[in-house]
């Protein structure tokens, strides 16, 4: 686990709520259809969206423009619609950005990762989204 590089941390984090969408798909449906019908299955994915959005400004400057093939900035925005204006989310865009974008940008951060040295674990992130969660809990 890359606990203790900021870039790495934030890159686990991307790839893990990429593969949370992943989960969400095969739980509700992976069908625009019934995405779109189901406020529930939009909701829990556009929190996986933000989470995406949230961690890539963790991601250094160096990082970013070493890779400038990811949209950063892109990401960013949807972050910013996602907490200002979540009225403007539009539902085939938010689709999109999840069975065609996460699958691509997931793909990097694993590459990104490797490059920095890390190996990226499901079962270690899949706990360290576990104590942010339980954060939360401590926060409130």
């Amino acid at each position: 686990m890359a606990r203790y590089d900021k870039n790495a941390a934030a890159l686990e984090h991307i790839i893990a709520y990429c593969d949370r969408t992943d989960e969400a798909r095969l739980r509700f449906g992976d069908s625009l259809t019934v995405f779109r019908a189901d406020y529930d299955y939009r909701s829990c994915c556009s929190m996986y969206v933000y989470q995406i959005a949230e961690h890539c400004n963790h991601i250094s400057a160096d990082i970013k423009e070493k890779y400038a093939n990811i949209p950063w900035k892109e990401i960013r925005g949807m972050r910013n619609i996602f907490a200002h204006d979540y009225d403007a989310v539009k539902i085939n865009r938010l689709w999109h950005t999840m069975t065609s974008d996460f699958p691509v940008l997931r793909e990097e951060c694993l590459r990104i990762l490797a490059d920095l040295g890390y190996e990226y674990s499901p079962a270690e992130n899949n706990e360290l989204l576990a104590e942010d969660e339980e954060n939360w809990d401590m926060e409130q």
